[in-house]
This record gives C-alpha cells, structure tokens and sequence, in this order.
C-alpha cells in the first residue's frame, strides 16, 4: 500500500486565533485594596457573588471583563482589571437591595 503526503501551507500563529482578545488589545489597571474590600463588603451585604452580578446585572459591556473575572474580583484575587470594570461592578452592587434576613434569623435573634 502506497502512502501519499499532502503539502499543507504554513499556517500562521494569528490565523489559528481569530477573534481571540489578545492581552495587548485592551487596557488594564491595578484593583486597590480599598476597592476589593469594597466589592467584598458589597456582596456580603447583598448575597450576590461576582459571577451573578456579573451575568444579571452589569449594564456596561467591559472588554476584557468576564464573568470568571468578576468573580475573581469579588473575592479579591483579581488584581490587575480591565478599565472600567471595578466601577461597572460597584454601580452594580449599589443597585442591589440588602440581602432579606430568613425567618429562622430572626427567630435566633435575642435565644441563648
């Protein structure tokens, strides 16, 4: 049996990743500590992790910004952002009613 090989083109590295975001093409910023104590209290207070805010509630469309980086911001070991993304975030959070106390809370509230 006779084996015949094809010639294939050479493929350049930017033809296998079209429409990928490459790190360059967008801008990024250091996130303070002031800033992720923020969003940490702000999810505390409201119960919404990064990832939910993210996917519900961001009104701002942030290259660069995902919802798996959201949550790493949320949690505060996202240190470097996209521009933008802290504020989207924290607009969004600040839209958010406090998390509702269950009923066993208040229950629990003022028994040993």
């Amino acid at each position: 049996m006779l084996v015949a090989y094809k010639k294939l083109p050479d493929v350049e590295p930017s033809n296998i990743k079209q429409g990928a975001v490459a790190k360059a093409d967008f801008k990024t910023v250091p996130v303070t500590s002031e800033q992720s104590k923020a969003l940490q209290d702000h999810a505390e207070r409201t119960g919404w992790k990064g990832t939910r805010v993210f996917n519900k509630r961001l009104a701002v469309d942030v290259e660069g910004f995902n919802s798996r980086k959201a949550d790493k911001l949320v949690r505060g070991t996202l240190k470097i952002a996209p521009v933008g993304a802290v504020e989207a975030m924290m607009a969004a959070y600040e839209e958010l009613p406090d998390k509702e106390v269950g009923a066993s809370a208040v229950m629990d509230i003022g028994h040993p």
